[in-house]
């Protein structure tokens, strides 16, 4: 049973929302009477990227749209299209420039009845880059054409595509080059970095392989040298002597070239990458070398090198669990000076390297800092730019990396990889993060992301002080199907409610629909923006539930023809009497429960009854299904739940009757305003119908099963519906 309140079940974990097989549609509710426009682009508090911006809307109608106009901040934009039909979608695009901008779309039907409907969104203002290939190597292939024009490059450095220890020193040795770092096979040259290299580089120029010749076979080099390059390779026994070999090569290299041999060295941890990845960009920038640790103990090839190369500085890049104190001890004990820049997370780590390093750059670089790949053949391109290395979530942007974005106020942006390395969703995350500097901050949403509920009636969003109703926005969908309802401040000042009003049609149960939130949020000194999702999860509704899936509900058993009083959105006596009586004439069995076999009838539009009457108003008592169906010439107008006679005999003044509901076709010949006493029970304003006291009237009790003296018992409340609307000389046919 669902409650009132906006209770939900466990948590799950949100990659379930990846997972799920696609539910059955959801779809907008026709607005009888005239057109309503909903499933609004981009959603009301929306941040997008700055370029060509669609808008739209869809048309509910019952009509064709054969008017439409879409305007944004007051002008029209040109060429508005129509997807046509009385469900139509109203789309225009635009380049539009940064920042907030207010779309409005109007449509007329073809009665004449109009609708409009207008909504905030904002362009984003950083200028955003994506280089991404269909795979890891055709990323890498991609950041190098970005970076040189044919011919441009002086070498290159060539790492193996699925590994990561040989190649996390890479980066400094690319720019010392002037050369990419690109992936390939370990096995051969792929056929794309064979392409790259022979644009790129000058006849004879040196490409350098990273490790020995199991990361990189001799195939790769005998593609190389086919190309008319050098290969060279630079490996160790292990992948600390190699990043030793690296190192002492960029030294080497650099003295060579007349740039001051540097001093201080960056150690991080060799068993994972995300720390090297971080780090590549601002040692790639000073020429500062990035030699491996073990977690617990210094590798003898690190501290020669440190030893040999005259390090006097290093700085640990990591926290202690991925570089120890034992091992600082040990780097204390050979160089002058050893610090630690770290955080409590990976993307803690790179958010702090890049406030250390590279403060206030006007670019920032993202990858994806759960997989290698994109961000290795990436931070050879984020130092070209100067720009920090910011790493990324597969779908969101971290807040550490976002409060970096909101104290430097960066406006450009380059993203390495795709969509599904760094998430669109995760990109716009970025234009929030700088967007929302200096706005209100977010401590708690209701329901959380990724938790799953199983009722629609409210999103709480609270922040740490006081916000605006009026200039503030909550947009929520189910499905991709707007959900409507209404904005207003909670409890406390600083809350923000959306209360649900009605939900789309055609959500099925048993199945598991994304409810996406896209929020703005003005406190009167500045935004946030907030955009996350949760699951719904339709499930039984019964006695005691509110809210909008049960005015959906109600909205579909009067659709059906069964009569439960006015729609309130409270599943309460009358609810339960018109599901009770859909179940009986369905043949389901009878607990007024809204479950799946009786969500199933309904959602299936079932016609309503056969009468057996013809003409005229009669009033048909259907014993074997215990429903009474208000008829009107031959067509079942109402359905209500009854009870009759229980056929079982009783006793009464010391003789036995039989307790029937006689069948035959009979008259309402007299009725009483009223209630009257009886000795067996109280008869709510009877319809008398029958010589022998039998009448149609109101009752506190009408089960799921035959439970009179032989009256036909309806609630109290249908009764006085009933009242003037069956006369005395109405027809009553009992079978």
């Amino acid at each position: 049973m669902t409650s009132r309140a906006a209770r939900v079940v466990p948590l799950l974990c949100l990659a379930l929302l990846a997972a799920l097989a696609p539910p059955a549609a959801a779809h907008p509710v026709s607005h009888a009477g005239g057109p309503r426009l909903v499933n609004l682009r981009p959603a009301p508090g929306e941040i997008v990227s700055s370029g060509a911006v669609a808008v739209a809307a869809l048309a509910a109608s019952d009509r064709e749209i054969p008017s439409y106009t879409v305007t944004v901040d007051g002008a029209p934009l040109p060429g508005p299209a129509s997807s046509g039909g009385t469900h139509p979608t109203i789309t225009a695009a635009a380049e539009l420039g940064p920042g907030d901008h207010i779309a409005r779309v109007a449509v007329t039907d073809s009665a004449g009845a109009t609708a409009e409907r207008a909504w905030r969104f904002t362009v984003g203002t950083i200028d955003l880059q994506r280089l991404a290939g269909p795979d890891r190597l055709a990323t890498a292939v991609a950041i190098s054409r970005d970076l040189y024009d044919a011919g441009g490059a002086a070498g290159a450095v060539l790492a193996r595509a699925d590994a990561f220890p040989d190649a996390l020193a890479g980066v400094p040795l690319a720019a010392t080059l002037d050369g990419p770092l690109l992936l390939t096979a370990a096995d051969g040259l792929s056929e794309p970095v064979a392409q790259e290299l022979a644009r790129i580089l000058p006849e004879s120029a040196t490409v350098h392989l990273l490790g020995g010749s199991q990361a990189l076979g001799e195939d790769v080099a005998r593609d190389v040298r086919a190309l008319g390059f050098v290969p060279r390779r630079l490996s160790g026994e292990s992948r600390y002597a190699t990043a030793a070999a690296l190192a002492r090569f960029v030294g080497e290299t650099a003295t060579a070239g007349a740039r001051p041999e540097t001093r201080t060295a960056l150690v991080v941890s060799g068993e994972n990458f995300a720390d090297a990845l971080a780090a590549s960009s601002p040692a790639a920038i000073e020429g500062w070398p990035i030699l491996l640790t073990r977690p617990d103990a210094l590798p003898e090839e690190t501290r020669s090198l440190l030893v040999t190369r005259r390090v006097d500085r290093v700085v640990v890049v990591g926290g202690e669990a991925a570089v120890g104190a034992a091992v600082v001890d040990q780097l204390e004990a050979v160089v002058d000076a050893v610090d630690r820049v770290s955080g409590p997370s990976r993307f803690d780590t790179a958010a702090a390297v890049a406030r250390r390093f590279l403060p206030g750059r006007r670019t920032v670089a993202i990858a994806n800092g759960e997989r290698f790949p994109d961000a290795l053949a990436g931070g050879r391109h984020a130092a070209a730019l100067g720009a920090p290395l910011l790493l990324a979530q597969d779908d969101a942007f971290p807040a550490a990396s976002g409060a970096v974005v909101a104290a430097t106020q960066p406006t450009s942006a380059v993203i390495y990889g795709g969509d599904g390395a760094v998430s669109d969703r995760a990109a716009v995350d970025v234009e929030r993060a700088r967007a929302d500097a200096g706005g209100p901050v977010l401590t708690a949403v209701t329901p959380p992301p990724g938790q799953v509920v199983n009722t629609l009636d409210q999103v709480v969003l609270s922040f740490e002080r006081q916000v605006s109703v009026a200039d503030s926005s909550i947009y929520v969908t189910i499905g991709g199907q707007e959900v409507m309802g209404s904005v207003g401040i909670g409890d406390f000042p600083s809350t923000l409610v959306f209360t649900a009003t009605e939900v789309p049609e055609g959500i099925s149960s048993g199945l598991d629909y994304e409810v996406r939130v896209t929020a703005a949020v003005h406190d009167g000194a500045g935004w946030v923006h907030q955009q996350h999702s949760f699951l719904y999860r339709k499930v039984d509704l019964s006695r005691g539930d509110s809210g909008p899936l049960v005015v959906d509900l109600q909205n579909r058993l009067v659709a059906a023809g069964y009569w439960l009083g006015p729609v309130d959105g409270e599943y309460g006596a009358l609810t339960h009497q018109a599901v009770m009586a859909l179940q009986k004439v369905h043949g389901l069995p009878r607990d007024g429960v809204y479950g799946p076999s009786t969500r199933g009838v309904l959602e299936s539009n079932p016609p309503r009854p056969a009468a057996r009457s013809s003409s005229g108003l009669v009033m048909e008592v259907d014993k074997p299904r215990q429903v009474l169906l208000m008829v009107r010439d031959g067509q079942v107008e109402w359905v209500f739940n009854t009870s009759t006679g229980t056929e079982q005999p009783y006793v009464f003044e010391g003789e036995q009757y039989l307790a029937d509901t006689p069948p035959g076709r009979w008259t309402i010949t007299r009725q009483i305003d009223g209630v009257r006493e009886g000795a067996l029970g109280r008869l709510y304003r009877p319809k008398y119908f029958h010589p022998d006291g039998i009448a149609i009237h109101g009752s506190s009790s009408i089960p799921a099963y035959p439970a009179s003296h032989g009256c036909v018992r309806v609630t109290n409340a249908a009764i006085d519906w009933m009242w003037d609307r069956v006369p005395l000389g109405t027809g009553v046919w009992v079978y």
